[in-house]
């Protein structure tokens, strides 16, 4: 027996408590989402000192395009024109930002896992929406007696960018009638259902965050796709979608409003103009509003010290250039591929469909949120980044951990025939005395 099991086995439970913790608390606490973040990565070192073989860390398969793009930002910071700054916001949470993929990735180890991470997604959004109602019908949410913001629900967040992190969390349970025990009647898995969906998405649609509401509907695109196939009409379903909303739901989702909204009129272009003057390396990483301030440009629709241009991409390249932009697209595009290949191959399969549904789930957030960089946060904001790397994390884990389980039942298939074929001959002499 490996002598360091019993330990192995204990900084695997922390890790896995400790990001349960930080998935739980996400919308209410940010000591506790720290104390979670720590813990966890805690429980990731342990492991991965004790676990050479058993960790899935050590098996993650994108390494080298994730430690290119940590370099590349690394890098960044050290040519920056403003390096103080560049340093702040590298150093700024960072046990909150990248170490969370390989964190969520080492989660999947643990027997259930994977539905128990949709569980949790799905208690953090029901409890987090359950108080966006409160706030709706109060006008002050329940844990910080928070006030409406600009006529737009916050929740115990504070800020209408809750509606990007009840995408986050609603979009992996949108399988949750498929998962659910069979032995339960079709009623009561879609009644239960429907039920943990109607808090979040009551909070995401009246925070009236755009931001969001393109996460979900490319979230749910994508995973129609790869459950049931890709056709022209599900496509259409989709833009008639956002067609509606446009039209129907807020004067916020209208063609005019959107096209007249600041980030398009200045932001954006603020930002091509840094990256016109350093294609590319940037200016440095963080130091989008320094660089554009120091060429003479003012905003005149936001306050002078916003420090990015609501678009990853654009930050990207004013900030890290055309090589900063191609290393995260070479990580991200890698990472979504990847576990795409292996959930299409699951579900194809057969076997196991429950699992490869919650895996397909995780898996077309990262599509979500690929979209929602067109429009939304600063690339490097704890909560923001820390959540996608998370869902990065599990959905590339849960295709690990399957091809684990699948090895390991092949291996052993593979003893007990070795194992028969050596016995054979025995066997065969046995029943020849026995005859004669």
């Amino acid at each position: 027996m490996n002598r360091f099991a019993k330990p192995y086995a204990f900084f695997q439970l922390l890790l896995f408590c400790g990001f349960v913790l930080y998935i739980a608390t996400m919308p209410v606490s940010t000591a506790l989402v720290n104390i979670g973040s720590s813990v966890a990565l805690v429980g990731l070192v342990g492991t991965l000192i004790l676990g050479r073989r058993e960790s899935l860390v050590w098996h993650f398969p994108l390494y080298p395009f994730l430690l290119l793009f940590v370099c590349c930002l690394v890098f960044s910071c050290v040519i920056s024109l403003f390096p103080d700054e560049s340093w702040r916001a590298l150093g700024s949470a960072w046990h909150r930002n990248f170490p969370m993929i390989l964190i969520a990735a080492a989660a999947m180890e643990r027997k259930n896992a994977l539905f128990i991470l949709v569980g949790v997604f799905s208690f953090t959004g029901f409890y987090e929406g359950l108080d966006g109602i409160f706030q709706y019908v109060s006008g002050v949410d329940f844990f910080d007696g928070a006030p409406w913001m600009s006529g737009r629900l916050t929740g115990s967040f504070g800020t209408y960018r809750v509606g990007s992190l009840m995408a986050f969390l609603l979009c992996p349970t949108l399988v949750l009638p498929f998962i659910l025990p069979e032995k339960w009647s079709r009623l009561k898995r879609w009644g239960l259902s429907v039920l943990l969906w109607i808090p979040p998405l009551f909070l995401l649609f009246f925070s009236k965050n755009r931001t969001g509401m393109l996460c979900l509907g490319l979230s749910v695109f994508s995973l129609v796709v790869m459950t049931r196939g890709f056709s022209w009409k599900k496509a259409l379903g989709v833009v008639c979608f956002f067609a509606c909303l446009m039209v129907f739901w807020s004067e916020r989702f209208g063609v005019k409003t959107v096209l007249a909204d600041g980030r398009i009129q200045e932001l954006w272009p603020f930002a091509w103009e840094v990256f016109k003057a350093h294609p590319v390396l940037g200016s440095g990483l963080y130091t989008y509003n320094p660089a554009f301030t120091s060429m003479g440009m003012t905003p005149l629709m936001h306050t002078a010290g916003i420090m990015h241009p609501h678009n990853i991409y654009l930050q990207l390249l004013a900030e890290t250039g055309v090589v900063g932009l191609c290393f995260f697209l070479l990580f991200a595009v890698s990472a979504i591929v990847w576990s795409a290949r292996r959930v299409h191959r699951g579900l194809r399969s057969g076997q196991d469909r429950r699992y490869w549904l919650a895996a397909a789930a995780f898996w077309s957030v990262m599509i979500g949120y690929m979209g929602m960089g067109l429009s939304g946060h600063d690339l490097l904001r704890s909560w923001w980044f820390g959540m996608a790397m998370s869902i990065f994390g599990i959905a590339i884990g849960a295709c690990l951990q399957k091809h684990r389980q699948s090895g390991d039942a092949g291996r052993k298939a593979e003893a007990h025939k070795t194992e028969a074929e050596k016995n054979a001959p025995r066997q065969a002499a046995n029943q020849g005395r026995q005859t004669a």
